[in-house]
């Protein structure tokens, strides 16, 4: 099981990213809370109402809310918290920050682009490189992204820099060329408490060199979220503020983030200096060993998933539907595969489309540098948005890389187009509906309007036999 663990830690960086070892006692379920989030609350062994633990949460600077990167519960519950924390926040005068591991300083752009509705979520994906960046599922993770943005939250970027850290990791501090050495904050390296716990996950893997140059880049991560953390509850304009820090349950410890942001607001004489380390599991599971903290929040997956399908609107009442089809596509072309391909919009775009305008008659894909790009769509132009759009520009597709390698194996070996046929929506995103194509010729056409012309006259018999 550590083997397995180490392989987790090494790919992350340290990021102590799953909730698979160590053990703890499953907790008594809590007291029925009025938010309904199929979650139970312990407080230091104790268990507690999930409106208690809100409570608290609300007289904090900083609460650092851990999860397990790739558990849905984890992120649906998140999402249920940021929302409550939010109307909390406007209730009270107070403001609110969400702060992400997932996103490192740099990317701070695409996440303001998203916040005020610029980028949609597949944008924001696009845009801050999540799938090379991040890398983990990130569907379950925008209904969190989401809950955010509607909070009116403004959303940090916390972390360090992946090649910073990959490189403390391999060669140690000393490593670092000073341009890059000043971006690192002050570390504190002596907490003997986080050393024991980064052992334990650690086992015994690795030599003593390593395992120091690794300890420091896991302890720059933790002292760099939590120093982002400070600066923008320093930055304030008189108003109280909390932070809510989203991160792996191994930097939501006690000694990791929580204790590192809160010696920077006793240090330079926060009025709160209150910071709450909370970790999160699903029933059954486990937590990082060693890895104390406030409160711990156990979500029940299969209630969860029941509660997801009880408070989530169904696809239809998001509009679901064929937008626009392109007829012209079966009368110009013999069609053959067929893709669904996502589509990265702007927020007037959508809009738009939600209206339901949109005309395919031109368009068509095209793949360049492993991306594929639809062209000629027209998605019209509407006055009065705060951003607008160019009716015709190339858009970005949303495929997987093996969908892109056949597309353009069609294209460049066989010749074939590549044309939309519908745009819709489903589940409440954008889709495009892509084919493979090759021109018919003229006598192919006359064909193509023998055949509809005959199909009009046998349902007109039908209908006049049923009259």
């Amino acid at each position: 099981m550590k083997g397995r663990i180490f392989s987790v830690f090494l790919a992350g960086l340290l990021s102590a990213c799953a909730p698979t070892i160590g053990s703890s006692t499953l907790l008594v379920p809590s007291s029925p809370s009025p938010y309904a989030v199929n979650a139970e609350v312990d407080s230091k062994g104790t268990s507690v109402t999930l409106a208690d633990f809100l409570q608290t949460a609300n007289t904090a600077a900083g609460v650092c809310l851990g999860e397990a990167h790739d558990d849905s519960a984890h992120h649906h519950l998140h999402a249920r918290l940021v929302e409550q924390w939010g109307r909390a926040a406007k209730a009270a005068g107070r403001e609110l920050a969400v702060g992400f591991e997932m996103f490192d300083a740099s990317r701070q752009p695409p996440l303001d682009a998203f916040a005020t509705g610029v980028l949609n979520f597949p944008g924001l994906l696009d845009a801050s490189d999540w799938r090379h960046r991040w890398g983990w599922d990130p569907v379950p993770y925008e209904p969190l992204f989401e809950a955010a943005r509607s909070s009116g939250a403004q959303l940090l970027a916390l972390n360090a820099p992946r090649e910073l850290t990959k490189k403390v990791a391999r060669g140690g501090l000393a490593s670092l060329p000073p341009a890059v050495a000043v971006q690192v904050p002050a570390l504190v390296l002596d907490d003997e408490e986080h050393r024991q716990f980064f052992a334990a996950s650690m086992g015994n893997h690795g030599g003593a060199g390593l395992s120091e140059n690794f300890y420091i880049a896991q302890v720059i991560w933790d002292e760099t979220m939590a120093a982002r953390a400070d600066a923008w509850l320093a930055a304030g304009t008189g108003k109280p503020r909390l932070v809510v820090l989203i991160a792996g349950n191994g930097h939501c410890h006690d000694s990791a983030i929580p204790r590192r942001l809160a010696r920077r607001l006793a240090a330079r004489g926060a009025a709160n200096a209150k910071v709450l380390s909370v970790l999160t599991r699903t029933h059954g599971g486990e937590l990082p060993p060693l890895a104390a903290s406030d409160y711990v929040l156990t979500v029940d997956g299969e209630r969860m998933a029941k509660h997801k399908k009880n408070d989530t609107p169904p696809v239809e009442r998001f509009g679901d539907g064929v937008i626009s089809r392109n007829r012209r596509a079966a009368y110009d072309f013999e069609l053959g595969d067929t893709y669904e391909a996502g589509l990265q919009l702007v927020g007037s775009e959508v809009k738009v489309l939600r209206a339901g305008k949109a005309d395919l008659s031109e368009a068509y894909v095209t793949i360049s540098h492993n991306e594929a790009f639809l062209h000629a769509a027209n998605i019209p132009e509407q006055g009065g948005m705060s951003f607008g759009h160019e009716a015709k520009r190339k858009r970005k597709l949303l495929l997987n890389r093996d969908e892109i390698d056949a597309i353009e194996r069609a294209t460049e070996r066989e010749g074939m187009t590549v044309v939309a046929t519908k745009i819709y929506f489903r589940g409440g995103r954008a889709k495009v509906e892509i084919a493979l194509a090759r021109g018919k010729k003229h006598y192919d056409k006359r064909e193509t309007l023998k055949r509809k012309e005959a199909d009009r006259e046998a349902r007109a018999a039908i209908a006049g036999r049923r009259g």
